[in-house]
């Protein structure tokens, strides 16, 4: 369940009693709240921008913003004041205010490993995450060492081997799973500058790694 509210239909004292109960859940967490926010209004890059609030310091006065583009800024503490006019800025394509959301657990009960893209069943996007980085690590790592020394003369290094055994090990439901959540990535319409760049650090970032100029001719042979 989520339940809306624009910064110019509210106060600030009712986001903070929202903030305030939220953050002073004790044990299981049932609701959160997400901001939406002018990054500009904060100094930093882009404009419109959504995160969940992690803390409140009341006595000081200051939200802790778990932004979910990590590899661009950390978590981090801003001012409420701030946080405020940074939610009171208007939208352009709207023109009205941003705000913030309730968001709170569902009691229906759903299938957490399958989601659905257009009349499709796939598997979730957790679920692929999950066999990428531990099901086959572990699966390769079990038989990487034994055939390697049986493969190597056919390899220019253990990383090209690796790459080819971890490919060949991708399950075929896996897979297009993996390629049918990446076409719905594509086929988004990305018009905010801040989509943009984000896509364009995060292309910068992987075209430096090892990794992926090992990749390259690997994934051409």
């Amino acid at each position: 369940e989520a339940k809306a509210y624009r910064a110019d239909a509210t106060t600030k004292e009712q986001f903070l009693r929202h903030v305030e109960a939220v953050t002073s859940q004790a044990s299981e967490v049932d609701t959160q709240i997400v901001v939406s926010y002018s990054r500009s209004s904060l100094g930093q890059t882009g404009d419109g921008h959504f995160s969940p609030i992690g803390g409140y310091h009341k006595e000081r006065q200051l939200l802790l913003i778990l932004d979910v583009a990590r590899f661009k800024y950390p978590p981090y503490w801003v001012s409420v004041d701030d946080l405020w006019q940074a939610m009171m800025c208007h939208d352009e394509e709207t023109h009205r205010s941003r705000g913030y959301v309730l968001l709170n657990a569902s009691e229906e009960k759903f299938n957490a490993e399958v989601c659905r893209h257009g009349d499709q069943e796939q598997l979730h996007w957790e679920k692929v995450k999950e066999f990428f980085t531990i099901t086959l690590p572990i699966r390769v790592g079990d038989v990487f060492v034994e055939s390697y020394s049986k493969e190597r003369l056919r390899y220019n290094s253990a990383l090209a081997y690796f790459i080819s055994t971890w490919l060949s090990n991708i399950t075929p439901d896996v897979l297009s799973s993996f390629k049918s959540h990446m076409q719905v990535l594509l086929e988004e319409d990305v018009t905010h500058a801040e989509a943009c760049e984000d896509v364009e650090e995060l292309q910068r970032f992987i075209y430096r790694t090892n990794l992926y100029s090992n990749t390259v001719p690997v994934l051409g042979r």
